[in-house]
């Protein structure tokens, strides 16, 4: 690819969007771009009405919004993407072009002298024709990996994975493909996670503009790659009416038959580990570790290295309710594990027990829940006590804190959840030369965007190839498998990692997902989801 030219030192912003309501998540694309340091912008406002955003769905005009209402309300819809809203606040003191016509457009570009053009208006043929120096950035989606492009999502035949995309037209008439993100697509819950790809696509524009306002070229080689075709949504073929309201019944139907049967919950599961022994492929040879009555264990990390033998912290959580603890469970003589102790107690909820060694100290940074932030423990003492030295990122949805020291750095990868978007599609870095910060957000962030493995699964090892990090697979359910990833790069500029292998749900009955991988010394463990009969017909009770 050709060498672009990099972002001068105050960048004139050219928004292109309809002129009153409009996509909520068109709106608040616009209003990110605003916020971003370091630009000026141009607001070109076109008539409403000139195209329209099409929803496609299979299903006649009528039912459409009756089907959407059922479906939201029965799978637990996000906030709606398409739901009209106008645009606000416009920024103060920005050259505003009401009305802009296509010639009206190309002089406001040219008497502005604008660097980059983001059209967030509906594709009607009558955008300027004027491509600025940096390009005209658009909103683009595939419905299935490799997919051509459209300016919007239809809902498929059957489940697949969905690209949200911001193609950029640069002035050669090159056209490549930047920020793309990885989500999953249901035929039954489009609506769902349509508007979490929509949500997530808002981002886009932003987090570019971001980068080129800090002197990073666009494209940027390693993300970017040719575009593919580019083609108009069809919509889906007709004759279907009932289809998508005789598939929702049953999904329904199946849910409320599960959860009248079974009782679901996640176990943590063990086995004996030798030295330099790779991590497994499956379940086999691992042996659950049963909960108190009324309770439930998941997210297990190991540490070696503690008086008295080695401890598994767990998320200690009852059944039924979203109220964790943070607890550590002792090896009996007998080859049991039992709770020692409550660790940690102090929020609503409490998960993912992050523990980490660094120089013979302890470093715990636990999920908070829906309090967000990360919160740093030392844990200290032969008891286990713990001590807090920090509080980062206040504020931040951040899900699974995994903790790395590399390089003489500390590293804290989340997962981290925008309004709308889903809580496992995309991983964020950010790094300290201390526990107590400053932390910086690394510049490529999202660092991964892919709901196959961005989210957190566990602890960060090293392996003969490298560091080596777990994480989930939720693209047909959350904590589907876990997918381990070979890090090839990771400084405070660039970041690069490529999967290597899974650790499958599979090797012992009854288990049928599987979220969370870590070991130390000769213990390892995971976690394993399970659904336990109700009339004593599945899961064998110990």
């Amino acid at each position: 690819m050709t060498d672009r030219p990099v972002a001068p030192p105050s960048l004139r912003v050219a928004v292109r969007v309809v002129d009153g309501p409009c996509p909520a998540y068109l709106a608040a694309a616009a209003e990110e771009i605003m916020r971003v340091p370091g630009t000026e912008v141009v607001l070109l406002l076109v008539a409403p009405g000139a195209g329209r955003h099409a929803a496609h769905a299979p299903i006649a005009p009528r039912l459409e919004t009756l089907y959407s209402r059922l479906e939201r309300r029965a799978l637990r819809g996000g906030p709606r993407a398409l739901a009209l809203r106008p645009l606000v606040p416009q920024p103060s003191g920005a050259q505003v072009v009401r009305g802009a016509s296509p010639a009206a457009g190309a002089a406001a570009l040219q008497a502005s002298r604008v660097d980059v053009l983001i059209d967030l208006a509906p594709d009607d043929g009558t955008g300027p024709a004027t491509v600025p120096p940096q390009g005209r950035w658009r909103l683009r989606y595939a419905g299935a990996l490799d997919g051509a492009l459209q300016p919007s999502l239809a809902r498929p035949e059957a489940a697949t994975l969905a690209e949200s995309l911001l193609s950029i037209e640069l002035p050669s008439g090159e056209v490549v493909e930047a920020g793309v993100g990885v989500s999953a697509l249901h035929r039954v819950g489009f609506d769902r996670d349509r508007d979490a790809a929509y949500w997530r696509s808002a981002q886009l524009a932003a987090r570019r503009l971001a980068q080129l306002a800090a002197g990073h070229a666009v494209p940027s080689p390693g993300i970017d790659r040719p575009s593919r075709a580019p083609r108009e949504a069809s919509p889906a073929p007709m004759g279907r009416t009932d289809a998508p309201f005789r598939e929702l019944g049953a999904v329904i139907v199946r849910k409320v038959l599960d959860r009248l049967l079974y009782r679901s919950e996640w176990c943590v599961l063990v086995r004996r580990r030798g030295d330099g022994e790779e991590p497994p492929r499956d379940l086999s040879g691992f042996r659950p570790i049963d909960a108190p009555a009324g309770r439930f264990y998941a997210d297990p990390f190991v540490v070696a290295a503690l008086p008295h033998g080695p401890r598994l912290y767990v998320e200690d959580c009852p059944q039924g309710a979203h109220r964790g603890r943070i607890s550590s469970l002792r090896e009996t003589p007998d080859g049991r594990w039992a709770v020692e102790r409550v660790v940690l107690d102090d929020v609503p909820h409490r998960a993912y027990p992050h523990v980490l060694e660094v120089d013979g100290t302890l470093v715990l940074t636990p999920d908070s829940g829906r309090r967000g932030g990360v919160d740093l423990f030392l844990v200290r003492g032969p008891g286990g006590g713990l001590e807090r030295v920090a509080r980062c990122l206040d504020g931040v949805p951040a899900s699974d804190p995994t903790l790395l020291w590399h390089h003489g750095r500390y590293w804290l990868f989340i997962g981290l959840t925008a309004h709308g978007m889903s809580p496992w599609d995309e991983l964020h870095l950010y790094s300290a030369a201390s526990l107590d910060g400053p932390w910086h957000p690394h510049p490529l962030n999202p660092i991964v965007a892919d709901v196959r493995r961005a989210r957190p699964a566990g602890r960060i090892f090293r392996a003969p190839v490298g560091l080596i990090r777990p994480g989930q697979d939720c693209s047909d359910a959350y904590g589907r498998r876990i997918v381990l990833s070979a890090i090839t790069t990771l400084t405070p500029d660039a970041y690069e990692e490529r999967p290597i292998g899974t650790i499958e749900p599979e090797g012992v009955p009854g288990i049928e997902r599987t979220h969370t991988y870590s070991f130390d010394g000769g213990i390892q463990a995971l976690d394993g989801f399970r659904r336990v009969s109700r009339v004593r017909l599945g899961w064998p009770r110990r």
